[in-house]
């Protein structure tokens, strides 16, 4: 499932997302994962999921979520943990850099 590209320049205009991280965000509105499901459902390598959910995480977009495995053992999973709060987020984001754009428009 891609993310739509009106979607993708929203999340790159109010986050600097590149398209690849916005293609994580969006797997993640639909999906709890571990990297490796991830890394396979979107064909992208282990590592580089690992960076783009790093960078998610610090934007507090995507949360981690410590599980314990059948055998032995723990691992993460990814996820939103409330759409409806972050696509308010988003809307309030890119309202203020309207706003701004506007302002900047003014001066010209």
């Amino acid at each position: 499932m891609e993310c739509p590209p009106e979607i993708r320049q929203c999340l790159k205009v109010v986050f600097d997302l590149s398209k690849a991280e916005s293609q994580v965000l969006y797997y993640l509105c639909n999906n709890d994962a571990r990297t490796t499901k991830i890394a396979d459902d979107l064909d992208k390598d282990a590592s580089t999921i690992r960076r783009y959910l790093k960078k998610l995480q610090d934007l507090d977009l995507v949360q981690r979520q410590e599980k314990n495995g059948e055998k032995p053992g723990r691992y993460y999973e990814y996820g939103v943990a409330d759409k409806t709060a972050l696509k308010q987020r988003v809307k309030e984001q890119l309202e203020a850099w309207r706003k701004q754009r506007i302002k900047d428009l003014e001066q010209l």
